[in-house]
Formats: C-alpha cells, sequence, structure tokens
C-alpha cells in the first residue's frame, strides 16, 4: 500500500491522481493515507488536490498532504462588507 500511495503522490497524470483521491468508499485507494509520501508530492497532484479540497468525497489524507506542502492553505475572495457587517466586526473586536 505504501508504495502505491507514493506512486500516486509522485503522479504526473493528474487524471489518474483525480481518480485516486475520489475513489469510492471501500475501495483499496480510498483506504490510503499518505503516510509513505516523503517528498513533495508532484505538480499534479498539487493541482487536482488543490481542486478538490472542497469536496466532501475526497481523500482527507490527501488533501492534508496538499496542505502540508503548499504555499497556501486556502484562498478566499475578499468580499465589500455593508457597514452592518463592518459595525458588527468592529463590534466582536472591541
Amino acid at each position: 500500500e505504501v508504495y502505491a500511495e507514493r506512486a500516486i503522490a509522485e503522479c504526473a497524470d493528474e487524471d489518474m491522481v483525480e481518480m485516486a483521491i475520489m475513489a469510492p468508499e471501500g475501495t483499496f485507494e480510498n483506504g490510503f493515507d499518505y503516510t509513505g509520501a516523503y517528498h513533495k508530492p508532484s505538480a499534479a497532484f498539487m493541482a487536482a488536490a488543490f481542486r478538490l479540497r472542497g469536496n466532501a468525497h475526497a481523500n482527507r489524507h490527501a488533501i492534508k498532504l496538499w496542505e502540508k506542502h503548499a504555499d497556501v492553505r486556502w484562498t478566499y475572495e475578499p468580499v465589500d462588507l455593508d457597514p452592518f457587517e463592518e459595525e458588527v466586526i468592529e463590534q466582536a473586536m472591541t
């Protein structure tokens, strides 16, 4: 299993990585915990994990591996607050 985990983490085929990360529950690939992946994963693995990080069916261990090696943990879109929201935040901070 460790060798298979490593092979997926180092795989250059993004589609193959995605299939492993999204493997259905009860399958061999779904059981991967990626503890055998000692080095930074491939660019394909990082891209697939980044894209799937919000998917509830994605292998959480794969997402944790991405988080460990990603330059940014999560990205958020900036929003403009209305006056009420600004006031609530200001009150919460005081």
